[in-house]
């Protein structure tokens, strides 16, 4: 099989075939090679050491912030290679990071280490393709499977649960039986990660189109991640347009608006960089409303505080879009008077935006029309 290496990752390959040593291509991004997707990080892996790595790229900006674990970052052109020495590793006493890592000069002992038999491949334009364990077989038939035994790959590192079910998610690929079983009876050692890693994998997950299945099938494994979580609405959840409304419908499961806000919080979605702390609160008050009656377009977008996106989302996600024709184009700072303005009819500070406010909920009702002179007779005559 030949495969087009791009020319920043293929000059860092070469450099290193030229001093000797192994190098090629490792993990997802060949994977997305092979399969013709979007490449965004390059990974090599070699048989250098770090230190024989500073003296061959002394050239170039080199980033060591990973050095302990046998990584360097190559700056080449603007773009970030991360290039890491064969390891093996030991020891999963946290269930997370190997106890011990140990550099060696061996690429069949490094790709053992793997995690799913699609990240476990080599290549570079000498050798070709290395495939140990069937993986392009893997990539054809659209399975996700463990290098080796399953269950001890689970142990080692559980993140690696929630990654089998992104990839199987994101590639719309299918979990191997037995690593499927590997998943289920392993699931609980997640309480053993960390929450912002979590985090991360679940953000990923939940950003997938047309989930329905595995929302389904590893329904308990979300409710051990997220404690009181009910049946999610995986019908619903894949009808979302946007992962705001998708988080939506995922915590709804929760049936508690101010529970579902504390456990995202809890979770840490933020470390995402798809989510913000001001999703999370729009996500709960989406939540709130679908609970409640919102045939009043006006009365509602007075209680939102006229945030019309937020609005728009409501009705998406309560499945009353035909609502959003009746929403008002008008935005409240078109309206023909400011705050200034009340200022000079002697009103505090205070209650400013409180009466901007109601002026332009009685303009949306047709109370008042868009002058000046006729805002402030209602000003004068209902707060005075």
């Amino acid at each position: 099989m030949k495969i087009q290496i791009p020319n920043k990752p293929k000059l860092i390959i070469n450099l290193l075939l030229e001093q000797g040593y192994e190098a090629g291509l490792v993990g997802g991004c060949l994977r997305n090679l092979i399969l013709g997707i979007d490449v965004k990080d390059y990974d090599i892996a070699t048989s250098a050491t770090t230190s024989q790595m500073k003296k061959i790229f002394n050239q170039f900006i080199i980033i060591t912030i990973g050095e302990k674990f046998g990584t360097l970052i190559i700056i080449v052109d603007g773009e970030s290679i991360e290039v890491t020495t064969f390891r093996k590793e030991s020891n999963y006493s946290d269930n997370r990071r190997p106890d011990n890592v140990e550099f060696i000069n061996n690429l069949e002992k490094d790709l053992k280490r793997r995690d799913f038999t699609i990240n476990a491949l080599y290549y570079n334009n000498k050798v070709g393709l290395i495939d140990l364990f069937n993986s392009v077989s893997d990539l054809d038939r659209k399975i996700i499977r463990a290098v080796g035994e399953p269950l001890k790959r689970f142990e080692e590192d559980s993140l690696r649960i929630l990654r089998g079910i992104r990839f199987a998610a994101k590639l719309k690929f299918t979990i191997e039986s037995q690593t499927k079983l590997a998943i289920k009876k392993s699931y609980k050692l997640l309480s053993n990660i960390k929450t912002e890693r979590i985090a991360i994998e679940l953000i990923e997950i939940l950003n997938c189109s047309n989930i329905k299945n595995i929302i389904e099938e590893y329904l308990p494994i979300f409710q051990h991640i997220i404690s009181g979580l009910g049946k999610v609405d995986s019908i619903k959840f894949d009808s979302m347009p946007t992962l705001k409304l998708k988080l939506a419908v995922f915590f709804s499961a929760l049936n508690n608006p101010s529970l579902a806000y504390d456990k995202m919080m809890e979770l840490k979605l933020t470390v995402s960089s798809k989510i913000r702390k001001n999703d999370l609160r729009d996500i709960a008050l989406i939540i709130k409303y679908s609970l409640k009656d919102t045939s009043n377009i006006i009365l509602l977008y007075k209680e939102l505080k006229w945030n019309k996106k937020l609005l728009e989302e409501i009705y998406i996600f309560t499945g009353q879009v035909e609502l959003l024709k009746d929403i008002p184009s008008t935005s409240i700072k078109e309206m023909d008077i400011k705050g200034t303005d009340i200022l000079k009819l002697g009103f505090k500070d205070e209650i400013i935006q409180q009466i901007l406010d109601d002026c332009f909920y009685n303009l949306l009702l047709g109370n008042v029309s868009n002058n000046k002179v006729a805002y402030c007779d209602l000003i004068t005559e209902k707060h005075s």
